[in-house]
């Protein structure tokens, strides 16, 4: 079990009949296309608008000279539990970074946009997430899979199916979120996705998803979910100011973190080029940039 108000990676343990069941298919250990990371990054923020202004994109890569050292990285966000799992044969991952690897990721956020709005403690209905899509937000992004419910532009950022594209990007298949929003209980918090295939080790099966943040409280309601983000401003400013992040505490919207990225360009090499980051936002979101809808910024 984890330790209370400690952040830590998190999972389930399949009791002995459950259905064992991965919640995504074989393609998702494949590599990926940068720009399909791109494009669904930016639809959402272009979903997620709020007000008249143009949603800001921010898309900021590393590069080798400003990479998270590896072992910083695998002191703060990794750990025993969780490199268990990363390094096991059937996890469908390739392995552990070596030691001396730097974490080389790349960062996207928007600004002038809702912020992953819903509870973050209690699990809504389907009745609730049909009459209230917004309320669902939070909900739909870590915890309903294979799901998006969006209605086009505008579905103020119904976050679903598209979002396993930040956590196929990056070689631990895992990713960060840390979004602000107009939430008087929770206005801003921190948590980590990471999705595996289910596998056993000795006499114990795990689930595929584990989630990076604090075990809430016990508690008798019966919706309440004890896998509970990370709210200390300490542990959230850290986080920002080592993967550069631009966001205030107070600047609604949402920032997601893909360590060690793995992508493809468009002729299948993995190599990262500025320029293929720039031409599929241009061949992606043209149309809208020239409206004023968005505006993209490219930083490296």
């Amino acid at each position: 079990m984890a330790e209370l108000n400690k952040a830590e990676w998190m999972f389930k343990v399949y009791a002995s009949d459950d259905t064992q069941r991965d919640s995504v298919s074989g393609e998702f250990f494949k590599s990926t296309r940068l720009e399909a990371v791109i494009r669904e990054a930016i639809q959402n923020s272009l979903d997620a608008k709020t007000g008249n202004a143009a949603s800001r994109v921010r898309i900021y890569y590393s590069g080798n000279g400003a990479a998270v050292d590896g072992g910083e990285y695998a002191s703060l966000y990794r750990g025993d539990k969780i490199d268990l799992h990363y390094a096991h044969t059937k996890s469908g991952l390739d392995g552990l970074p070596a030691d001396d690897e730097k974490c080389v990721f790349m960062t996207i956020e928007d600004f002038n946009t809702t912020g992953l709005t819903g509870s973050v403690s209690i699990r809504p209905t389907d009745e609730e997430l049909e009459n209230d899509r917004i309320k669902g937000n939070y909900y739909n992004y870590f915890f309903r899979e294979n799901r998006s419910d969006k209605a086009g532009a505008g579905a103020l950022g119904s976050w679903g199916a598209g979002k396993i594209m930040f956590m196929k990007a990056s070689r631990l298949r895992t990713a960060f979120t840390l979004s602000v929003r107009q939430d008087e209980t929770t206005p801003r918090f921190l948590a980590g996705r990471s999705v595996m295939k289910s596998h056993s080790i000795g006499d114990v099966t795990y689930a595929p998803d584990f989630w990076f943040g604090i075990e809430g409280a016990p508690s008798s309601a019966k919706r309440y979910m004890t896998k509970q983000p990370i709210t200390d401003d300490k542990t959230i400013d850290e986080f920002s100011t080592r993967f550069h992040l631009m966001r205030k505490p107070n600047e609604l919207g949402t920032s997601i973190v893909i360590p060690y990225l793995n992508v493809e360009n468009e002729n299948g090499n993995g190599e990262f080029s500025l320029d293929n980051l720039v031409r599929a936002v241009i061949k992606n979101f043209l149309l809208a940039i020239i409206r004023g809808e968005l505006e993209v910024m490219v930083e490296t």
